[in-house]
């Protein structure tokens, strides 16, 4: 049951797709796998992140690649194709929020109208907390539409691992499965006060056994509020939108050259990519406005997930390297071969990123693989701003066909964390355009001196 182009591993390995509204928990959960640890903080997801999780179980190991969706509208993005392939789902919602779980029900038909028929667990969290709204006898819908149904509370690790147990037992078959290694997780951030958690499991129980309400909305005691808006296909814009995959090693700054365009900010901080991050970007043109889904991948292999999978539906791309790191450069025409294996004939510009740092290692007159392959290239520095819209730019024109198309509006990028040296800068674009009219090396693999 493994997607094609995924990762190659000797075990069973699922999609699973991780939705619910925002704040309920999703990363948190997540992430508490992953790393043992509980986030404290809230930072909305915005698109999807990708994260490979292990379960050894007494059958052998299982991954399940957790697709943890963005839940507030805003970030939604290009929902559904996040959906896409799914092959398992969580639906969460937060038990201290009666909207949550009210909006339950349009999550499972967004789901249920993208992957049909595979099996789906119904998560509570935040069960620890004392103000809880939503009581067990009122949470019906599971029945409603035959789903597992499970409490739990990433903070104090309540059923922590029960959603993954069951969606593990039913992609294999079998019942038997149990899992004979759990994650290092950290301790309890609290100790759920189990003789109340166990009133509301009998409640849950009991409530098994009662009539289900005719109406596909779960009631609640004397108290009524509107219901959220049903997700569409893909976030309702009257202006062209683009899937835009964005590839290179680890470190090559694709994560800071899109974040800057987002949020203004240069990150210092170098934190690698899991899996994938999606980030809308909007660009306003002459004629109009445009927005880039930018499918930023994680460059070293060990984060790479099922990468092929990020690249299907992919209408444009950057290729990325370090001009400070000639192995960077080296693995160019690799990142070139597997991207256009899955996306063909697309428009692709490759960029040369940090042209600001002294100690520069790839010449402008060695990079020649654009030529070779017809593809744009830009020297850009994402700390001092330098080209910094000529990728989007290009790939706009590209995209609607039309070269007379500028931008009119920019993004509010912070200053140049430096100020790069125009001249020596100048020197290397000369070198490049001097290079363009030399013929170009025999082998595909370009040389250094």
């Amino acid at each position: 049951m493994a997607l094609p182009n995924q990762q190659t591993v000797d075990y069973p390995s699922f999609k699973l797709v991780i939705v619910g509204d925002g704040g309920t928990g999703k990363t948190t959960f997540v992430k508490r796998h992953l790393t043992g640890e509980f986030e404290k903080k809230y930072e909305p997801t915005i698109g999807v992140e990708v994260h490979p999780l292990d379960f050894f179980t007494n059958c052998g190991k299982i991954r399940f690649y957790c697709w943890d969706t963005a839940g507030q509208e805003k970030f939604g993005g290009l929902r559904d194709g996040y959906y896409i392939h799914g092959q398992c789902a969580i639906i969460m919602f937060d038990v201290t929020a009666r909207l949550t779980y009210k909006n339950v029900p349009t999550w499972h038909r967004d789901l249920c109208r993208v992957c049909e028929n595979i099996p789906i667990v119904l998560c509570g969290n935040k069960v620890d907390v004392k103000n809880r709204q939503v009581k067990a006898k009122q949470v019906t819908f599971h029945r409603k539409k035959n789903l597992q149904y499970y409490e739990i509370s990433a903070k104090s690790n309540y059923n922590f691992e029960k959603p993954f147990l069951y969606l593990a037992r039913k992609l294999a078959g079998n019942t038997d499965i149990h899992f004979v290694e759990s994650p290092a997780l950290a301790p309890p951030e609290v100790h759920i006060d189990l003789a109340a958690q166990q009133i509301h499991e009998a409640e849950l129980a009991q409530a098994a056994n009662q009539p289900l309400p005719d109406d596909d909305d779960d009631t609640f005691d004397s108290l009524s509020f509107p219901i959220s808006m049903a997700l569409p296909n893909q976030q309702t814009v009257d202006y062209p939108s683009f899937k835009l995959v964005i590839v290179g090693d680890g470190g090559t700054g694709k994560t800071t050259f899109v974040k800057r365009h987002l949020t203004g900010e240069f990150e210092k901080k170098y934190e690698p990519t899991i899996g994938v991050e999606v980030h809308p970007l909007d660009f306003f043109t002459n004629c109009g406005k445009i927005r880039f889904y930018c499918w930023d991948t994680a460059g070293q292999e060990k984060f790479g997930g099922l990468r092929d999978g990020y690249y299907i539906h992919g209408q444009c791309a950057i290729i990325m390297f370090d001009v400070t790191a000639r192995l960077t450069y080296k693995n160019v025409p690799t990142w070139h071969r597997d991207l256009c294996r899955v996306c063909e004939n697309i428009p692709i510009v490759l960029c040369g990123n940090k042209v600001d740092v002294k100690n520069r290692q790839v010449k402008a007159k060695q990079v020649t693989f654009h030529r070779k392959k017809n593809l744009q290239y830009y020297e850009i520095s994402a700390k001092s701003n330098y080209n910094f819209e000529k990728p989007f730019l290009y790939l706009a024109r590209k995209l609607a066909g039309n070269t007379d198309i500028h931008f009119v509006e920019s993004p509010a990028l912070a200053p140049p964390e430096v100020h790069i040296d125009l001249a020596a800068q100048q020197i290397h674009e000369a070198e490049l355009a001097q290079a363009a009219n030399q013929p170009l090396p025999d082998d595909d693999d370009d040389t250094f001196e």
